[in-house]
């Protein structure tokens, strides 16, 4: 079984710029799926990719954690 047939995903905060973003784009390149956590939706473009999805993500938000523990299906890459 390679990295890119398992049904996994990664999250990452902070994933619009510096590290964050860097971590994202190479477990995408690493065949996971990658949600990559940023606080502004104009942002989100910058990061996407085949295997990183953004999403809107405030660590600090009870209710954007409660929407990322709660998924249970991933997009298609």
């Amino acid at each position: 079984m390679t990295r890119s047939s398992l049904q996994q995903f990664m999250v990452v905060s902070g994933a619009s710029t510096g590290i964050g973003a860097a971590t994202a784009r190479e477990l995408g390149s690493m065949g996971y799926h990658v949600l990559a956590g940023v606080r502004d939706d104009g942002k989100a473009e910058t990061i996407r990719s085949r295997r990183v999805e953004p999403v809107l993500l405030d660590i600090t938000e009870p209710g954007h954690v409660a929407a990322l523990a709660g998924r249970r299906r991933l997009a298609q890459p």
